[in-house]
């Protein structure tokens, strides 16, 4: 992107809001739930964030204004970190409306999509950018994505790691504005599902570093098989999937994520 259009990042996850009106509420969100999520929140998708090299980013974290306030407490020593910008909304198109009252007329956006149980490489941040900052303005729309995953269960001494034949849950996607401005605003990397980005946005460019983390878990599984119907179906869109780091590997891996094998 050109000098004279600097590029404003967003990291943005969403925590529990509500898709009831937009494609059938995906999950329950029960207090289990909530009270698991909330956990690996704190051990590892907001660590993973406060790790990052660059810090030239803003954080918004969307929650459901009623769902969410029964746990109020137990989130506010999050609400007082100033770089966690916790919003709460009552619905997705809520959320849309506020990413776009954030971006300047005259500025690119690229906007990186973080689930709540998931991580970032310490440099995932300043990689990203990195490579938005060399696009020009004609590049734009485009899917900035690192297909190479890592993907670990707590606990297990060998970490596994996949090549996506879809765009990963990890995208990101940078757009420019006309000369004129947004007009309707820009589209940003929750446009669609993440294996449905290219079909809207057209243009992909994939990153060769492994820089992002799935933390195994049983609801994330569950969650594939209501999304994919079955998780078989689910795992034949990666490739190698017999890829599973040695132990060694493995410790080193974590390491770099701030991780000592345990959580």
């Amino acid at each position: 992107m050109s000098a004279s259009l600097p590029v404003r990042h967003f990291l943005i996850t969403r925590f529990n809001l509500n898709y009831a009106q937009t494609y059938g509420d995906l999950f329950r969100y029960s207090d289990a739930w909530m009270r698991h999520r909330m956990d690996l929140f704190e051990r590892f998708c907001h660590p993973s964030v406060l790790r990052q090299t660059s810090q030239n980013f803003t954080w918004l974290v969307y929650f459901d204004r009623t769902r969410t306030q029964p746990y109020l407490d137990r989130l506010a020593p999050l609400f007082d970190d100033p770089r966690f910008n916790a919003i709460h909304i009552n619905d997705p198109a809520e959320m849309l409306a506020d990413i776009c009252s954030r971006v300047g007329s005259d500025m690119a956006l690229l906007t990186s999509r973080l689930d709540n149980d998931d991580m970032l490489h310490p440099d995932f941040v300043a990689r990203m950018q990195a490579c938005a900052s060399q696009k020009k303005r004609n590049d734009a729309p485009i899917i900035i994505d690192f297909p190479e995953l890592t993907w670990w269960r707590e606990g297990s001494p060998r970490a596994q790691r996949f090549r996506s034949d879809v765009v990963s849950p990890f995208a990101s996607v940078l757009e420019a504005p006309s000369a004129e401005g947004w007009a309707a605003g820009p589209r940003t990397v929750l446009a669609g599902r993440h294996d449905k980005l290219e079909t809207l946005f057209g243009k992909v460019e994939n990153l060769p570093e492994p820089y992002s983390m799935t933390i195994l878990h049983g609801n994330n599984v569950s969650n594939g098989q209501s999304r994919f119907g079955m998780v078989g179906r689910m795992l034949r869109v990666w490739r190698d999937r017999r890829s599973t780091l040695s132990r060694a590997e493995t410790t080193r891996v974590l390491a770099e994520f701030g991780l000592d094998g345990k959580g």
